[in-house]
């Protein structure tokens, strides 16, 4: 190995930029054996860290002669890091456990020498990779596991370690089947034992806890306290944004904090936060247009819609997934759509003559009477603010799938960790261990539907095909309403003409006690979509009564909308 950049290799190999220093030095004044050992070295520090093990973002591999001088490194008097680096490849290569023996005890030596003179953020981000590679290939090997398992926890409880660096050895912890409830007994109160100046920022606070929140699940202790702590951290967060003129993060904090209280069977404080809520949705909201807005002003607006797009994106996914599921905004009220129509119905010839309307099969009805032809105007307008809308999540999905900050997997874990996962019983199966989760249902139309809407975003030449997603998912909202309502107590049945049957959408959408549960915005855009009241999707699917022409991509992503709407409710479930 030549002097010009051993020193190099032993003060840096850990650093972030070792692969730039390193190829600094590549220079024609090398002799073919120095350039040979340095480009060998870039290799080797390319690899990173993840999950226990060693990777690349390319697929290749090392020509025999690179394998002997890795091997012949190995033995060789270096850095701690760069000896554990080599001896993993080795591991990797040869899958021999005594090599496999030889990296796990480097790793732990590695582990112990970053906890010395006062280490920093650095340090300590490589100190929880080395010891993830510790466990991870105690567990491949079968050597010593309970003693790693051990050491782990020691680590945690170690006072060298500030709790927020603690925060990601819990995370290994999580992420590793082999620890048992036995091997946590107690970690879940020692971790909430810390102070707010000792973690930091309030959102690290916020993860730490979440961290917290799944240890205690799975040590099966009352985690109670920690849905309190994760209710003020978010309040925190909500009075933190004052400046945020959009007030998107502010609602969405609000919302989180909502939750927790709820989970916490916080009563006082849900409705303090719930108050402070309701206030803090009436201030942001979609730019609206109707039927009565000028191009001028149709413009302003879009341009505006971008100037929020551009805003959502500077945060992260699920605040820009949570707008979707919680803005009250994006539509004008129901009652205001009534009184626009009533307003334009005054004095204008339309309240003086019949007017003839047609469905999907051109089967044409006459509207003759007042509310007829207030419902229809209020349909009109809305069917308006619905293109606006649909425009707005053209762009949003255009600019994610684009920029890649929000792709159709983002959008899939999403739901995954809604409370559509949860496991509901079966009314229909008398057998009390038969369970579903509306994700099952809903999942396979999500899918498509994403990626169909990805591919044709990410690829002009593409053609969608949305009709699979939309007549799974327009039949499944009845559904998962339907559900929602029984959740609450509520009934879900009426006498027909042969007894008891079930409640259509429809139905549902008009029972009084029902639509309490749900947002106004969110019953008028389910009401428009699905049923009579306006394009009566849900209906068309069953019966076939849609052809090519009306499997759009506005649809398909309103659908999306629609579902996303869904989200909020999980508390009626949990």
């Amino acid at each position: 190995m030549g002097t010009i950049y051993e020193s190099i290799l032993n003060e840096y190999a850990d650093s972030i930029d070792i692969t730039e220093r390193l190829k600094s030095q590549i220079s024609d004044e090398l002799t073919t054996e120095e350039k040979f050992s340095l480009l060998l070295e870039i290799q080797i520090l390319n690899f990173y860290f993840k999950e226990g093990d060693l990777c690349q973002d390319y697929i290749s591999d090392f020509s025999p002669e690179e394998w002997k001088y890795i091997s012949f490194r190995s033995n060789q008097n270096v850095t701690p890091f760069l000896k554990a680096r080599y001896s993993h490849l080795l591991y990797k290569h040869t899958k021999h456990t005594t090599q496999g023996s030889l990296t796990r005890e480097l790793y732990g030596e590695l582990c112990e020498s970053y906890l010395i003179n006062q280490p920093d953020d650095n340090s300590f981000a490589i100190f929880c990779q080395c010891l993830e590679c510790y466990l991870v290939i105690s567990i491949k090997t079968n050597i010593k596991i309970a003693e790693a398992k051990t050491q782990v926890i020691k680590y945690i409880y170690d006072g060298r370690i500030p709790f927020s660096w603690k925060d990601h050895l819990i995370e290994l912890l999580l992420r590793n089947p082999k620890f048992k409830k036995t091997d946590i007994l107690g970690l879940t109160a020692f971790m909430l034992s810390f102070h707010p100046e000792d973690i930091g920022s309030i959102s690290i606070t916020e993860r730490y806890l979440e961290n917290c929140l799944k240890l205690g699940q799975r040590e099966g202790v009352d985690i109670n306290r920690i849905y309190v702590l994760l209710a003020e951290n978010s309040v925190k967060h909500a009075e933190a944004r004052a400046s945020d003129k959009t007030g998107i993060i502010r609602v969405h904090a609000l919302s989180q904090a909502l939750n927790y209280f709820r989970l916490a069977k916080e009563k006082i404080k849900e409705n303090e936060v719930s108050l402070k809520l309701v206030e803090q949705k009436k201030k942001i909201g979609l730019p609206i247009i109707s039927v009565e807005s000028t191009a001028e002003e149709a413009q302003t607006m879009i341009n505006e819609m971008d100037s929020l797009i551009s805003f959502l994106f500077s945060q992260d996914r699920i605040t820009v997934l949570n707008y979707l599921v919680e803005n009250k905004n994006l539509f004008k009220s129901e009652r205001d759509l009534e009184k626009d129509a009533k307003k334009a119905m005054l004095g204008s010839f339309y309240g003086f003559i019949n007017v003839q309307v047609y469905d999907i099969n051109n089967n044409a009805k006459t509207l003759t009477t007042e509310d007829e032809k207030i419902a229809h105007l209020k349909n009109q307008n809305y069917s308006i603010q619905l293109q606006t809308v649909q425009y707005f999540l053209d762009r949003l999905f255009y600019t994610g799938f684009h920029t890649g900050k929000l792709m159709a997997a983002d959008i899939i874990q999403f739901l995954n960790q809604n409370w559509f996962i949860v496991k509901l019983s079966d009314l229909k199966d008398k057998q009390s261990d038969k369970t579903f989760s509306w994700i099952e249902l809903i999942g396979p139309g999500i899918i498509h539907l994403l990626t169909q809407l990805e591919q044709s975003f990410l690829d002009k030449l593409f053609k969608p095909d949305f009709v699979l997603s939309i007549d799974s998912l327009s039949l499944k909202i009845e559904g998962i309403v339907r559900d929602l309502a029984r959740l609450s107590g509520l009934a879900v049945t009426k006498m027909g003409k042969h007894g008891a049957e079930e409640m259509n959408l429809d139905d549902l959408l008009r029972d009084e006690a029902i639509v309490k549960l749900f947002y106004p915005e969110d019953i008028y855009l389910w009401k428009f979509l699905l049923t009579p009241t306006g394009w009566n999707l849900r209906n068309n699917a069953a019966h076939s009564f849609l052809r090519p022409k009306h499997y759009s991509k506005s649809k398909a992503i309103l659908i999306l909308l629609a579902i996303f709407r869904l989200c909020k409710y999980g508390y009626i479930v949990t």
